[in-house]
This record gives C-alpha cells, sequence and structure tokens, in this order.
C-alpha cells in the first residue's frame, strides 16, 4: 500500500484582513465534533475523573454511524503531566485532555496511520477539565483545522479533489445532527 497524503482545510485568510472565517464544508464536522465532547455520556466519565483514573483509563472513546461507509469517533486521550510541587515533597497531577474527531470510512485502509487504521478526516481539541466543581471544562481549544488523510491509491491529487472527500463527511455530519436535534426536540 502507499504512503497516505494528508491536506488541512478550515479557515479561509479573509479578502480584506480582518478575523479569518471558517470553510462553510467545515462547520457541520466541527459542530458534531463539540457536540460529542458534550455528550452527557462524556460528562459523566470525565466528572467521575478518580474511578477512570484508579482503572487506569486514559484512553477511551465514543462512536457514532453517519452511514453505511462513515462513522464519527471521539477518541479521549488523558495526559496525566505530573509535577513536583514547590516543596518537592509531593507529585502534583496537571492533567489535559485531548480529544481526537476522527471520521473514518470503511474503504479505506492506511499502513500508517495516527489514530485509527481507516481514518479519513481528523479534528482536534485539547481542553482541561475543572476537578473543582467537576461539572465541566476549564479551558477547552478546539482546532478550527481539519485533517484528511488519504492512501495515495484512493486519491493521487488530494490536494485537487480533497474538498469533495470533507463535502461528503460534512453532509453526512449535517445528516447526523438535524435527526439528532429532531429526536431530543430541540
Amino acid at each position: 500500500m502507499a504512503e497516505a497524503k494528508t491536506a488541512t482545510s478550515g479557515e479561509k485568510a479573509p479578502a480584506s484582513g480582518g478575523a479569518p472565517t471558517l470553510n462553510k464544508d467545515v462547520k457541520p464536522i466541527l459542530e458534531m465534533f463539540s457536540l460529542q465532547i458534550q455528550h452527557p455520556n462524556m460528562k459523566a466519565v470525565l466528572a467521575n475523573w478518580r474511578d477512570f483514573l484508579a482503572k487506569g483509563m486514559l484512553n477511551f472513546g465514543r462512536k457514532e454511524n453517519l452511514s453505511d461507509d462513515l462513522e464519527f469517533n471521539l477518541l479521549v486521550v488523558t495526559n496525566l503531566n505530573p509535577q513536583p510541587n514547590k516543596a518537592g515533597t509531593r507529585v502534583v497531577l496537571d492533567m489535559t485532555t485531548d480529544f481526537a474527531g476522527v471520521i473514518t470510512s470503511r474503504r479505506i485502509a492506511h499502513e500508517r496511520f495516527r489514530y485509527l487504521k481507516n481514518e479519513m478526516i481528523i479534528v482536534e481539541a485539547q481542553g482541561k477539565w475543572d476537578y473543582a466543581s467537576n461539572k465541566g471544562f476549564r479551558k477547552m481549544k478546539i482546532n478550527p483545522k481539519v485533517n484528511l488523510r488519504l492512501p495515495t491509491a484512493i486519491e493521487k491529487d488530494i490536494a485537487a479533489n480533497g474538498e469533495k472527500y470533507i463535502r461528503e463527511a460534512s453532509r453526512h455530519c449535517f445528516t447526523w445532527l438535524v435527526t439528532n436535534r429532531l429526536q431530543k426536540g430541540q
């Protein structure tokens, strides 16, 4: 198998200076990523942080089917970042949580991959859980760039044709978002 190629899509530079605008095809992907991070199951696991650390659950996630071919996977990695306190008598954990939203396709497979063997689109975020209130994140930053990864056997010119893959995934994410809102009455 040939090596995978990566393209990035996301923010567009404005013509007259000012703040960059978000690519309209990327918005549904980022919105679904945000909703998956805020899902009640995720908050329940993160709020019960003592138990998931005791079990060694530093890596976990959830999955949503988008179509017969595409799936949205939310992967969570907790980095403990141990630091000695000022006196040097204790170790303090400055935990950060990395999130990866990975849209996978059953049609592709990579020899070398970052998160999952059949990854197609990757969105990343990093946050710090507020352990004092234990109700949500103290800091959360979602990277607006979306990485498209395809093997060269699937797409030889990813720079020219990459938008069609992002548009297809975006359409499925938008459909999932609309269906999800209708089912929950939001």
